[in-house]
């Protein structure tokens, strides 16, 4: 019997097993940027609702800092009468869809202008009247080495982007830093004595350091806003990872780069109250960054609950006039953000704060319900 059972369980495995047709090659850093690229750390930790770091939750991790181009390939063998499956993951690359590694919810993994180029041979010989044209795409085949960037440089650009439409909503905010930034990356481990305790977090740019807000503090930021206006929300909107449950989170928060910001090392130590003299070992230098202005992009899946899109809504609003600040030492005005734009388009004014309020948020969440309406149509 165990026999019998065995044999049909390999009879079903070869009527139903197939080698793909697909071929995903590698992904390698372009030969121009080999000598460009940065890998930094960045420090994680979990906080709760009063900003106090979780017991148990702080971790470190390694990060490819962005602007590094990478070159890969896509290979398809098509028979008569078959879709070109490689086109529409090419299309759906350039549509930004895509997005590799850990945390793609937060900002990281996103992949940018993307290039791509394409090359086919056609090695059937169906009629006698095709057999010359055959045998010299035959003899083009192989010759071609797609490992050499010369056989690329002669194809043109593909610019089939439209056989992918994707049904992400996005949203952009235009940003304007009011005062000082403090998501800090801590220096203490540095051989440098005269190095800051502290400073804020950056990537490296062409002109030196920009300061950046990972969208872990973006959707920290929000999340907590959010709780406190819909009370009881189901946590799995922004995603569960735990020992019994998995979720994806169903908003994601880019990652913002602050341009022109300027660089400040401020020195802080701590007061007696009674006496008013400097408390021993509570001396220590920051480094931090104010004004400038940047983006934030927030993106969700038209399944969505209205009532998440109203609560977004009015945390951008809260954002605005500084009850949702972002960072550490919000306390003492840091992370305080004026929203300049939403999708291109100015907030609407009024004289009277409250009414102005108002306006903005309805004015906001219409934008959210179209977009929403938009790629669900």
């Amino acid at each position: 019997m165990d026999s019998s059972r065995a044999k049909q369980a390999q009879e079903k495995r070869q009527k139903t097993s197939a080698s793909s047709r697909i071929l995903f090659y590698d992904a390698n850093i372009d030969k121009a940027d080999l000598d460009k690229y940065r890998v930094s750390r960045r420090d994680s930790v979990a906080l709760d609702e009063w900003k106090t770091a979780k017991e148990g939750a702080k971790f470190d991790m390694e990060v490819l800092e962005p602007g590094i181009r990478f070159v890969t390939y896509m290979e398809q063998n098509l028979y008569e009468g078959d879709e070109a499956v490689a086109e529409k993951i090419a299309a759906a690359w350039k549509a930004g869809v895509f997005r590799f590694g850990g945390k793609t919810m937060r900002g990281y993994g996103e992949i940018t202008d993307v290039s791509v180029k394409k090359v086919m041979f056609c090695l059937s010989k169906k009629t006698d009247k095709n057999v010359e044209t055959d045998e010299l795409d035959m003899a083009k085949w192989l010759e071609f080495n797609m490992y050499n960037d010369a056989m690329w440089d002669k194809q043109t650009e593909w610019t089939g982007s439209k056989l992918y439409q994707s049904n992400e909503c996005c949203i952009e905010l235009s940003l304007k830093l009011k005062g000082a930034i403090s998501i800090r990356r801590y220096t203490t481990g540095t051989d440098v004595g005269n190095e800051p305790d502290f400073e804020q977090l950056t990537v490296c740019g062409v002109n030196g350091k920009i300061p950046v807000i990972p969208g872990t503090t973006w959707c920290g930021a929000f999340r907590s806003q959010i709780r406190k206006l819909i009370p009881g929300i189901d946590e799995s909107d922004f995603g569960i990872v735990s020992n019994t449950e998995k979720s994806k989170s169903k908003i994601r928060f880019g990652e913002s780069k602050l341009i022109g910001a300027k660089e400040k090392i401020l020195m802080h130590n701590a007061i007696d109250r009674f006496d008013g003299g400097t408390i021993d070992t509570a001396l220590f230098k920051e480094r931090t960054y104010y004004g400038g202005t940047t983006k934030l992009t927030i993106s969700f899946q038209t399944d969505i609950s209205d009532q998440l899109l109203e609560a977004l809504a009015a945390s951008i609003v809260d954002l605005n006039y500084g009850f949702l600040s972002v960072g550490g030492m919000t306390g003492v005005g840091r992370g305080i953000f004026e929203v300049e734009l939403v999708n291109e388009t100015k907030l609407e004014t009024d004289e009277k704060l409250e009414v102005q309020a108002a306006k903005q948020y309805k004015q906001i969440t219409a934008i959210l319900m179209n977009l929403k309406g938009e790629c669900h149509g």
